[in-house]
């Protein structure tokens, strides 16, 4: 558990990152390109914190 502990931060912000970035295209002019982007940010954090279990718990 100790290590799941210490990389949940890094895990966290690795999700946050990925959904940020992700999300930045949700602002293309494309239909398309922005229901995915919009999809894959909600996905990034959801896989991240409910489903893995990866905030940081000191």
């Amino acid at each position: 558990m100790e290590g799941i502990a210490r990389a949940g931060r890094l895990m966290t912000s690795a999700a946050l990152a990925v959904a940020v970035s992700t999300a930045a295209m949700v602002t293309s002019s494309v239909s398309a390109i922005r229901t995915v982007a919009a999809g894959a940010a909600v996905v990034a954090l959801v896989d991240a914190v409910p489903v893995r279990g990866c905030w940081y718990r000191p």
